[in-house]
C-alpha cells in the first residue's frame, strides 16, 4: 500500500506511548478516517522492531473482513496507517 492520497489531520482521538490516533478527512472524498501515527522515537524498541510489528499489523488488517474490525484504507512504511473512522 502507498500513501498516495491527501488527508487533512484534525483532533487527536487517542494517545498512547508509542502511537497516537487522529481524526482526519480524506481530501478527495471528504470521508472521515482515522490515522494511526507511530512514534518510534518514544520507545526502547528499535525503529526496525517497531516497523516490523507495524508491517505485521498491516498484513493482518489487509485480510480481516468483519463488521467489528475497522477496514484498512492505506498505509505507508514511514509509520502511518489509515483506517475507517469509527462512528
Amino acid at each position: 500500500m502507498s500513501n498516495t492520497k491527501s488527508f487533512s489531520l484534525h483532533t487527536i482521538v487517542t494517545h498512547f506511548f508509542v502511537n497516537r490516533v487522529k481524526r482526519a478527512i480524506e481530501v478527495s472524498s471528504n470521508k472521515e478516517v482515522a490515522v494511526k501515527i507511530l512514534k518510534t522515537y518514544k520507545t526502547s524498541l528499535s525503529r526496525k522492531a517497531m516497523l516490523e510489528s507495524f508491517v505485521k499489523e498491516i498484513k493482518i488488517l489487509t485480510y480481516c473482513r468483519h463488521p467489528n474490525i475497522v477496514r484498512l484504507i492505506d498505509a505507508s512504511l514511514d509509520g502511518v496507517l489509515i483506517k475507517e473512522a469509527i462512528s
